[in-house]
């Protein structure tokens, strides 16, 4: 896991939240032997009227809970865009 550190947003201006859901492939190599591996993301977005934010990425069940905790504290709903 990596942490991008970036600059301070104002986020007083937030529309909503969002959950997307994206394909992640992997390729391993190891000698003759190659595989290929895809995985589900679920992305958490925070919306902003001229960006949108990526707070976290990770399992579907871990990103619903944890969206509801932040929709929560900002007062702000969250649109599921995997449905």
């Amino acid at each position: 896991m990596s942490i991008r550190l970036g600059e301070w947003e104002n986020i007083s201006t937030i529309d909503d939240l969002q959950i997307i859901h994206v394909k992640k492939m992997q390729k391993m190599h190891v000698l003759t032997i190659n595989r290929s591996e895809t995985k589900d993301i679920f992305k958490l977005i925070l919306v902003l009227p001229d960006k949108k934010i990526e707070l976290l990425a990770g399992e579907k069940d871990y990103i619903n809970e944890t969206s509801k905790d932040i929709s929560l504290l900002l007062k702000k709903t969250v649109l599921n865009k995997y449905k």
